[in-house]
């Protein structure tokens, strides 16, 4: 059945950050295939000449409501009372513009929980929470101080279901004593773009890391270090690196005499562009000292190749010795010998398989599926 469903979003793209959160637009592109969805999200800026401005718009069946506003310098209790209103005011414009909600889906908690309470009390809605935050993890720590905990313990007793990307982040937030209705559900796939393609032919073995490259997370550097060592012994292999951050300079010295020679870096890459990245290299590889379930390396996967990453998070709920090899965190001996590994055994991975048993997974329709049955049992235990 179909169904209306609002989303709101701690984190989502906009016009001056095209990735910030974009699985959560892929999850609301993959929904809308057989439901209503809509999106609120407050935009902020010191350099926002008016006040209040609102825009909208319909792309791949999600109608999105931006709501532009003059970022100034008040109290953290001023600062949440605008959010809060600043997401009412889209709601009046969606209700004017689009239809009345079913039911409300708040995408990563904190903070966007906070106007989440406010919204399903005045559309009188159940309420549903994705978390994707790392947050809660051991090794990023980031959950702490009142104001944080307090709201997100508010929204999680009051929500009819909370969905995590992986069983890891359920049980993280558990322990936390964040206790209710969980589901599992993982990232999404756009498979009509990140599919298998077949052989490749390449007389270079191409090793692919693909991330924000921020260096406390994603240990980038790490990863420069050891292939600088397995280069020295198969001068024929090469890393291409996508991403971009603030400050390119200290990896590029990192890579030394490397850099464009064996070591490439690419600069962002997004849809087509990025899939051709993948389906031109032989091997994803992942270092992160901590992480939940990126969506890269389900890309990875639908794409046909294997993966090597550090075994953190709910990453090995995917990747298997079927798909790749997993090392532990920091451990750059080991990410060196399976790096070696896999140039000399790559061969034993079978690239259709691993698509197939991916694509299977992550594409729209099952994604799209598992949601649908999450919003029919909350809205059948609500009558």
């Amino acid at each position: 059945m179909e169904r209306k469903v609002l989303f709101i979003s701690s984190w989502y793209p906009n016009p001056s950050d095209k990735t910030h959160g974009i699985f959560v637009k892929r999850y609301a592109e993959a929904i809308a295939l057989y439901n209503r969805v809509a999106v609120i999200h407050p935009i902020g800026h010191e350099s926002f000449q008016d006040e209040i401005k609102i825009e909208s718009r319909t792309e791949n069946n999600v109608f999105e409501v931006f709501v532009y506003f003059k970022k100034k310098k008040i109290n953290p209790f001023r600062k949440f009372s605008n959010y809060k209103k600043h997401y009412l005011l889209g709601l009046d414009y969606l209700l004017k513009n689009w239809e009345k909600p079913e039911i409300l889906q708040v995408n990563v908690a904190f903070p966007s929980g906070i106007a989440g309470l406010a919204l399903a009390k005045k559309l009188n809605v159940p309420l549903v929470v994705s978390e994707h935050w790392t947050g809660y993890l051991l090794q990023d720590g980031s959950y702490k101080g009142f104001i944080k905990k307090h709201f997100t313990k508010l929204l999680i007793k009051n929500a009819s279901k909370i969905i995590t990307v992986t069983h890891n982040l359920k049980e993280r937030m558990i322990a936390h004593g964040l206790k209710a209705n969980y589901s599992v559900i993982p990232n999404v796939v756009d498979t009509n773009i990140f599919n298998y393609s077949g052989m490749k032919n390449e007389s270079k073995f191409r090793f692919l890391h693909v991330s924000s490259l921020e260096t406390r997370q994603k240990n980038v550097d790490a990863i420069i270090e050891t292939f600088k060592k397995l280069n020295t012994e198969f001068p024929e292999c090469e890393l291409y690196i996508v991403g971009e951050r603030t400050n390119m300079l200290d990896l590029e010295i990192n890579a030394g005499f490397l850099l464009n020679k064996s070591i490439f870096f690419v600069g962002q890459k997004l849809g087509s562009e990025l899939a051709e990245q993948y389906k031109s290299a032989h091997c994803l590889v992942m270092f992160s000292n901590y992480e939940n379930l990126p969506v890269v390396i389900l890309e990875a996967l639908c794409c046909g190749i294997p993966v090597i990453s550090s075994n953190v998070g709910g990453i090995s709920e995917w990747v298997n010795d079927q798909s790749g090899y997993l090392v532990g965190a920091g451990n750059t001996s080991e990410l060196l010998s399976v790096m070696k590994k896999i140039l000399v055994e790559h061969e034993k991975f079978n690239s259709k398989k691993i698509s197939e048993n991916a694509s299977s997974n992550f594409n729209y329709k099952n994604i799209c599926r598992l949601f649908s049955n999450v919003y029919e049992e909350v809205l059948h235990s609500k009558n």
